[in-house]
């Protein structure tokens, strides 16, 4: 997945994922949540 989104971008990608122990729905799986940041820098 980074070395895609390296190719699309240009430029270097970092992804990181995380585990939702203790969240509520998402603790027990009875939900399911994705969350994009995204910080641009013209240089």
């Amino acid at each position: 997945m980074q070395d895609r989104l390296e190719a699309v971008v240009g430029g270097g990608v970092t992804v990181k994922a995380g585990r939702p122990e203790g969240l509520g729905a998402l603790g027990r799986g009875e939900g399911i949540a994705c969350v994009a940041v995204a910080l641009v820098e013209r240089v």
